[in-house]
């Protein structure tokens, strides 16, 4: 186990050394505290570093210097030499926001794709709009009733959009 957390310590300038913390009643401030605070900060560095990794192995395969096999093969070795997690794939996930006049009719989680734009393309491409349904009220004075109306002829797809979010494990 790293030194750091049994004993937290914090750089001192002055020395150019890190000095144990000692608690201070006047702040009460806790070795445990300080300590997850500072295992707090290592899991987000350990995160952003993993993160910049596959952007920089993304990049490169982008620019055609690695294949995807190649790039995954590397991430996968820096990950077993960090103690990270290995990946199945070096592409992206997205969560892809399918949309019907702007309001959202399906959510597709899962979909691998190197941009948001491949991701949208690639659901809006394949997506299938079947048994089209319209449901709505008529009225006429002190007469109402619901229609529930199936539409064959009707096409959608025109009026579809869709948003991608990356999704961040």
């Amino acid at each position: 186990m790293n030194d750091y957390l049994t004993e937290p310590k914090v750089w001192n300038p002055e020395t150019s050394e890190f000095v144990p913390v000692v608690c201070d009643q006047a702040d009460h401030v806790s070795r445990d505290s300080v300590a997850s605070q500072l295992e707090l900060q290592r899991v987000h560095l350990t995160y952003k570093i993993q993160k910049h990794t596959l952007t920089a192995l993304r990049a490169l395969i982008s620019e055609g210097t690695l294949t995807k096999t190649e790039g995954l093969e590397t991430y996968n070795t820096i990950a077993d030499h960090n103690g990270w997690a290995n990946i199945e794939a070096i592409t992206s996930t997205y969560t892809v926001e399918v949309c019907y006049n702007s309001d959202i009719v399906l959510t597709v989680s899962g979909v691998e794709a190197d941009t948001e734009e491949e991701a949208t393309a690639e659901v809006l491409e394949n997506l299938e709009v079947d048994n089209v349904r319209v449901k709505f009220d008529v009225s006429y004075g002190d007469y109402a009733d619901e229609a529930d109306v199936w539409i064959y002829d009707f096409d959608p797809t025109e009026d579809l959009s869709a948003v991608a979010t990356e999704e961040y494990n």
